[in-house]
């Protein structure tokens, strides 16, 4: 079936031509490999907050009822 999809589609003019020229392109990732920085900065900052606040949790007495009170 997928064999008689792809035949279909490339008897088409049509589709071997955007095909041909898509080849042709080239793509600029500058500025996502931009983005993709930021973002993993982001992240790595996002992590690290997880973290502390993790152990921030881990070390908090619960028998102490000061410990818990919002001021």
């Amino acid at each position: 079936m997928l064999a008689k999809l792809i035949t279909a589609m490339t008897k088409e003019g049509k589709f071997k031509d955007a095909i041909q020229d898509k080849i042709g392109d080239t793509v600029d990732t500058t500025d996502l490999e931009k983005q993709l920085s930021v973002l993993n900065a982001s992240l790595h900052r996002a992590e690290t907050i997880k973290t502390r606040l993790e152990q921030q949790m881990d070390n908090l007495d619960v028998t102490d009822t000061h410990s818990m009170s919002f001021s």
